[in-house]
């Protein structure tokens, strides 16, 4: 039979504040205070939390409006001024909602209580519990292994603890604490950290809540480096130093309050406390205890001692929890690096996967975030398998059961992409209706910028420790007329260029004018994905995701998600991030379905282009050429091999500069620059590491095996050098073809010519295929700029100011070329190709123009 899970229904008015008078023991509705309170206690419903749960957070989500500043301050007034009793039917008056959890026999309280507080994004109270229980299994320090489990059957006198949200959908951090008293009248207690089984139903009364002010996290992290040194992982070694020193480097610039420390297995020496006091934890070094991040820190990492013994990842992580775990508050951070090819030692009590198990609800207890790093790069696998394997299952225990990042690194690279990024917090830029249901908007993506470099000043001491050296820029305003007068900020006022005049404008003015939409995002319609292209997609990928405190809005979006993906459908949506953003965002959201249970459907949002945003470029084709400079079919062979080659996930092999682990080399270089500069101001420039200089130069691989396809296509083109080439207004493409063609169609124009002017090109034409002895190459270069001048006109046409001059220039052509039968073909290939100028650029115009004066009729010299 399943848990029950219990919820009070009061009316609000119970709780209600009287102005004057005594107490009243009946509701303004006449019925008796007394019978609520016993409905309450009467009233039982396993979705009764979950649906007050949604309803909590869909008030608080219309109340507060999103998540910007402006909203946080409304939402705190908002709790000042109104009766916190309003904001859902089922509160007893005030944030606070009664429940009460059953426990059968055989199930586990802890994961009950856990099962409970996961299903909204209230915060959990436990206030008490009765029932008995079954081997109660406790942290205790002084301990081996720092667990104790006591057998035998126990009353339970007390529990108590909290859960709050986790950064995580449905994570939740929190402790439970029981005293419980056995048969033979001994008390124990302490922080439940294992199965700790009923033995009766037991009763538990829990109290949840929303917190009334947003949740202020503590923007220092604590981070630690658990890092295997063993003999099996030496080959390596230099990798891991590099890139631990890289995220320690970042944090040196983004986050230098962060404290940092590092803990060594698989050492000769054993350097911990633990060691001493509690006894067992050999072979475990702390290399670093917890400090402020520094440039010492950096050369600790570029500089670790090897290992003679094998490493037990589980001893250093066991090592790591009793020490740091409930000493530091806040964010904290693991990371993990192992190979995971050392044989793992045998705990005195239980199994390998338990204690495994064990240290993960410990993590989870005290807010540990773990990165798992598996290196399998240059070691030896062969001897090893069996180790190997169980490893593995160890650790993928961390990633299944408790949500913790597990990743196999087969290359530098890899190591590189996952250390060597800066972290940054998911903050949301929207939170609110999406039509009828609520989803919040994460960013997905987001370039990486430049530190942002202050100025520093040099005119302190270099003994002055208390000087900040900083540089504050600060700016005056002063009257024209009289420049020794400062005009305060109140008089001053911006003033806009209009001709010759300056317009002065207000604020006030200026903010009435701006455009002010509503927040909130629209659905604008549906359509086939093929009808958006990639290369339509504009500034970062956001993230729709379903509000992870609603379940119908979870099934709502999935639903949505699940039938745009089945009929290949996107979504056009219009949104406003904020209440009064300037501008609108047109976009698209595409379906991104979940491969696991526990993790939601979602969308990826697109920022679409506006028309004027567009900018298609137009580039001539291959059959618009003579054939003479047409491809034949060798050359295509040879080119289509070589675009072939260029492929970097070629079928059955892995893909090659993958953006997830390549990292920025600007900003790397950048980075190792300032850490050298750090550190001797005078130092030259650090070379290339290796690592790097696979991103930034060709993989000498890759081009071995593309030799032969570079050189079949170098030796299937013929190279020219053409000294008749000259500058031109239009495109290269066009000009080429001007002067290596003698036979094609031309209709490049060129610079200006004295012969052919724009005042009277018809009687400039004619003056030059009358010459003296009728040279053909001068009627033949005539007739190339006469055409040439009929493109320049109505190309450079405005509403057809120039058609008519173009027209007579066509004409004039026209009968030059009846005049010699030989260019009558030219002439009509170039007013083919003269239709096909105007439709490919929008000038259709003139070719009705045309049509008007009755020129298209006859086609061609030979049609008259």
């Amino acid at each position: 039979m399943d848990s029950e899970f219990m919820i009070g229904n009061v009316n609000s008015s119970l709780l209600e504040r009287k102005k004057r008078g005594r107490p009243r023991k009946y509701r303004p509705d006449g019925e008796s205070s007394f019978s609520s309170m016993k409905q309450m206690a009467s009233s039982s419903s396993s979705s009764s939390a979950g649906k007050c749960f949604m309803e909590m957070e869909k008030k608080m989500a219309a109340r507060c409006g999103g998540g910007g500043v402006g909203n946080e301050r409304k939402h705190k007034s908002e709790i000042g001024s109104e009766n916190l009793g309003d904001w859902i039917d089922c509160s007893t008056g005030s944030s606070f909602l009664p429940h009460v959890i059953t426990i059968n026999s055989g199930e586990d309280v802890y994961a009950k209580i856990m099962e409970f507080a996961r299903q909204g994004p209230r915060t959990v109270c436990i206030v008490s519990g009765r029932g008995s229980v079954m081997n109660v299994t406790l942290r205790h320090p002084n301990s081996s292994g720092g667990i104790v489990t006591y057998e035998g059957l126990f009353e339970i006198v007390s529990l108590s603890g909290s859960f709050t949200p986790g950064s995580k959908f449905f994570s939740r951090t929190g402790t439970l604490t029981v005293t419980a008293s056995g048969a033979d009248r001994r008390i124990v207690g302490g922080l439940i950290a294992g199965r700790t089984t009923a033995a009766t139903p037991i009763k538990v009364f829990v109290t949840s809540f929303m917190l009334s002010c947003p949740k202020l996290r503590s923007k220092k992290e604590c981070m630690v480096f658990v890092l295997d040194v063993g003999p099996k992982l030496h080959p390596v070694l230099s990798d891991v130093e590099k890139a631990c020193s890289l995220l320690a480097q970042l944090k040196l610039i983004y986050n230098k309050y962060d404290e940092v420390g590092v803990v060594l297995f698989g050492t000769e020496d054993t350097k911990n406390d633990l060691a001493l006091t509690v006894g067992g934890y050999q072979n475990v070094m702390v290399l670093q205890d917890m400090n402020v991040v520094d440039g010492e820190l950096v050369e600790l990492l570029q500089k670790l001692p090897r290992g003679t013994v094998h490493g037990d990842f589980v001893v250093g992580l066991d090592m790591l929890i009793q020490k740091y775990g409930p000493t530091f508050k806040g964010k904290k951070h693991l990371y993990l690096i192992t190979d995971a090819l050392s044989p793992i030692k045998v705990p005195y009590e239980g199994t390998k996967e338990e204690q495994v198990i064990t240290i993960a609800e410990q993590m989870v207890v005290h807010g540990i975030r773990m990165d798992c790093f598996t290196l399998r790069l240059q070691q030896d696998f062969s001897s090893n398998n069996e180790v190997m394997e169980e490893n593995d299952f160890l650790l993928s225990l961390f990633s299944t059961k408790f949500a913790m990042k597990h990743v196999f690194v087969k290359n530098a690279a890899s190591l590189f992409s996952h250390l060597g990024k800066r972290r940054i917090s998911p903050v949301t830029i929207y939170r609110g209706d999406f039509e009828l249901s609520p989803v919040w908007v994460y960013k997905k993506t987001s370039e990486e910028r430049f530190p942002t470099l202050k100025s520093y000043s040099d005119k302190a001491p270099e003994s002055d420790k208390s000087a900040t050296r900083e540089i504050k820029i600060g700016y005056e305003y002063r009257c024209s007329k009289n420049p020794s007068t400062v005009v305060p900020p109140e008089q001053r006022i911006k003033s806009f260029q209009y001709g010759p005049q300056v317009v002065p404008i207000s604020s006030a003015e200026l903010d009435a004018m701006k455009f002010k939409p509503e927040k909130g995002v629209k659905l604008l319609g549906f359509t086939d994905a093929s009808n958006i292209m990639r290369h339509h997609y504009m500034r970062d990928v956001n993230l729709f995701l379903a509000d992870p405190g609603s379940v119908p809005a979870i099934k709502a979006i999935s639903a949505l998600a699940r039938a745009m993906k089945e009929m290949n459908k996107v979504a056009i949506v219009r949104c406003v991030w904020r209440q009064g953003q300037a501008s609108v965002v047109i976009g698209v959201l595409t379906p991104n379905l979940s491969g696991s249970d526990n993790i939601p459907d979602t969308f990826y949002f697109n920022v679409l282009p506006f028309a004027e945003d567009l900018r298609e470029f137009h580039f001539p084709s291959f059959s618009s050429m003579p054939p003479s400079m047409q491809p034949n079919e060798k050359q295509q062979d040879a080119a289509d091999k070589l675009v072939q080659m260029l492929d970097l996930a070629p079928e059955g092999e892995e893909e090659a500069l993958q953006p997830v682990f390549t990292l920025n080399p600007v900003l790397q270089r950048f980075y190792a620059t300032l850490d050298a500069k750090s550190r001797n101001p005078d130092a030259a420039i650090p070379p290339v590491e290796d690592t790097l200089r696979k991103t930034i130069e060709p993989d000498p691989e890759l081009l071995s095996r593309s030799t032969a396809a570079i050189e079949e296509f170098r030796n299937a083109f013929e190279i020219k050098r053409n000294l008749e080439l000259k500058k031109s207004s239009r495109s290269s493409s066009d000009e080429e073809l001007e002067t290596l063609s003698t036979d094609g169609i031309e209709y490049s124009s060129t610079k200006k010519e004295e012969s052919i002017g724009d005042d009277d090109p018809v009687k400039d034409f004619e003056a030059m295929i009358r010459p003296p002895g009728d040279d053909p190459k001068r009627v033949k270069r005539a007739m190339r700029l006469m055409r040439n001048k009929i493109f320049d006109l109505v190309e450079s046409s405005f509403e057809g100011d120039t058609f008519e001059k173009a027209l007579q220039c066509a004409v004039s052509l026209r009968k030059c070329c009846i005049s010699r039968e030989q260019e009558a073909e030219e002439f009509d290939a170039f007013l083919k190709r003269l239709k096909e100028f105007c439709s490919e650029n929008y000038l259709k115009s003139f070719v009705d123009y045309m049509e008007e004066h009755d020129f298209c009729t006859k086609i061609g010299a030979s049609s008259d």
